[in-house]
């Protein structure tokens, strides 16, 4: 299994792409493209530094094509996931957005789901991956992010591209995983960097919060 990621702005849009060789080899396969949402909380703007951040995506495995609007039964999913950047404002960063890597300020107790192990990919520092988890006809993640330092951060859920089905490995579908029934309180970001503009789709998947 290969693992790509893609950084639209530098900023926390983390799409993550499982690509797997032998796929589309001497075969033809419909392309799907879903939309799922997760939801955070508690969705304070400040929580003290030992209390935990949980990310939950609770969706049936029965999904709507978003480009022919038909209904499809996407169960089997073998890699549908997700990988979630934590990162930190930071004053005196050089970076476009000042925003550093911010993966470790954060430890994981995880309810549902698998974790991949990307100890070893230039993200780590970044990021913590995750794969869903397929139960009673739905696709189910939560975990809990305990806070383990003091600061300004932000949290990027990202999308799921090249998911396939065990009993279709031809098919692939892309997976638009974005915030739902949060209060993601962006102006925090927007207080820190005034000048930045984000994007719709930045804000459909930035979650900001202080830890004191």
């Amino acid at each position: 299994m290969a693992i790509k990621f893609k950084i639209t702005i530098g900023l926390l849009l983390i799409h993550l792409f499982t690509c797997y060789t032998t796929c589309r080899t001497n075969c033809a396969g419909v392309d799907f493209s879903f939309a799922i949402a997760n939801r955070i909380y508690p969705d304070k703007d400040s929580i003290n530094v030992g209390d935990t951040i949980w990310i939950e995506v609770d969706v049936p495995t029965q999904l709507t094509d978003l480009k022919t609007s038909s209904e499809v039964d996407y169960s089997g999913a073998v890699n549908l996931g997700s990988a979630i950047a934590f990162q930190k404002f930071d004053v005196g960063s050089t970076t476009q957005t000042g925003l550093v890597e911010a993966a470790e300020a954060f430890k994981t107790h995880l309810v549902f789901g698998e974790v991949i192990d990307n100890s070893k990919t230039p993200f780590a520092k970044k990021t913590k991956e995750f794969r869903f988890h397929e139960t009673n006809g739905r696709y189910r993640f939560k975990a809990g992010f305990i806070a383990t330092e003091k600061g300004d951060f932000m949290i990027g859920p990202g999308d799921a591209n090249g998911v396939y089905r065990q009993q279709d490995k031809c098919s692939k579908a892309s997976f638009t995983i974005t915030i739902a029934n949060t209060n993601q309180h962006l102006y925090l970001f927007q207080n820190f960097r005034p000048d930045y503009v984000l994007s719709e789709s930045d804000r459909k998947h930035a979650y900001c919060m202080r830890v004191k």
